[in-house]
């Protein structure tokens, strides 16, 4: 799979990385395959371990270039970007050129429940079929996506993504810059039980 981004050259690329340039400012690339034995000769790619840094080094690569670790031993002569912490980077790149996430607008959809005695902070985000129960609190820029659940006095703090189906149970507290991920239970009951006979 090529991800399919907006073209952009190689001196782009170690500006966006602080890596170290090897090759021309200018060269031209159209996608990034993370498949090194499938890459283009327009399209970057990842070398990041043992295997495909030998292959690189054998010429049986076919990229247009490389981003590969600063510490790596490269005896070709390939356009590259070496840099410190490629999984860092790839981060990075995917914030720079990869496809921007769908987020609700700021408000409260028609179809969410939200009790009045709820506070809401600034820019919240709470999307279809939500439900959120009495005395709760959701902190600022935290979205809530469809069909979540949240019981009576919860706090969630600010900048949270809480995804679909997600169930957070009476009196529980979600901290900041949480991501809660669909299907989630937070609060729900153990595994064990104590009979009121002693057993």
């Amino acid at each position: 799979m090529v991800f399919q981004i907006p073209s952009f050259t190689l001196g782009q690329l170690s500006q966006i990385t602080s890596g170290e340039l090897h090759g021309d400012f200018n060269l031209k690339l159209n996608g990034v395959n993370p498949d090194p034995l499938k890459a283009k000769a327009d399209e970057l790619c990842f070398v990041f371990n043992a295997k495909f840094l030998k292959l690189l080094n054998e010429g049986q690569l076919k990229a247009g270039a490389y981003l590969v670790p600063i510490d790596a031993k490269i005896v070709v002569d390939v356009p590259r970007v070496a840099v410190k912490r490629p999984k860092l980077i790839i981060k990075q790149l995917l914030e720079v050129f990869g496809p921007k996430r769908f987020s609700f607008p700021a408000g409260v959809h028609s179809s969410a429940f939200v009790d009045p005695s709820t506070t809401l902070g600034k820019n919240v985000r709470i999307g279809p079929f939500v439900f959120i129960g009495p005395n709760c609190s959701i902190g600022d820029n935290t979205e809530i996506q469809t069909s979540v659940h949240i019981g009576q006095s919860v706090k969630i703090g600010t900048n949270c993504l809480i995804k679909a189906n997600v169930t957070i149970e009476d009196f529980c507290t979600v901290g900041n810059r949480c991501t809660i991920h669909p299907g989630a239970v937070i609060g729900a009951d153990g595994f064990c039980y104590v009979t009121e006979e002693e057993s």
